[in-house]
């Protein structure tokens, strides 16, 4: 779940996921990643879709701002970070990650 989503590594990474199986689905703002000037999100959207990963767009609210991920049930993360290059090379962020191991 999350507001902004235009990163390619992190689509890249789901795409992944659900080639080995992974159970992968997504949902979105829809205002942030419809809208006519938010072309990269629609590219990473469809890159989703293309690969059978269902997404969904939210436009209940004024802005769905939640930043989520829930994997194997068990490992969850939660912070500000958008899904895209700028949340990864620029902005300060927080990511919260628990049931996490190290390896």
């Amino acid at each position: 779940m999350g507001y902004s989503f235009t990163s390619p590594e992190v689509a890249g990474a789901l795409i992944s996921a659900k080639r080995r199986g992974v159970d992968v689905r997504g949902g979105l703002d829809w205002k942030a990643n419809t809208g006519k000037n938010n072309n990269a999100s629609r590219v990473t959207m469809n890159l989703l879709t293309s690969a059978g990963i269902p997404v969904r767009t939210v436009s209940v609210y004024k802005i769905l701002h939640d930043k989520v991920i829930v994997s194997d049930g068990r490992h969850t993360e939660v912070g500000s970070f958008n899904y895209s290059r700028a949340a990864d090379r620029s902005n300060s962020e927080n990511v919260l990650s628990s049931g996490m191991t190290q390896s």
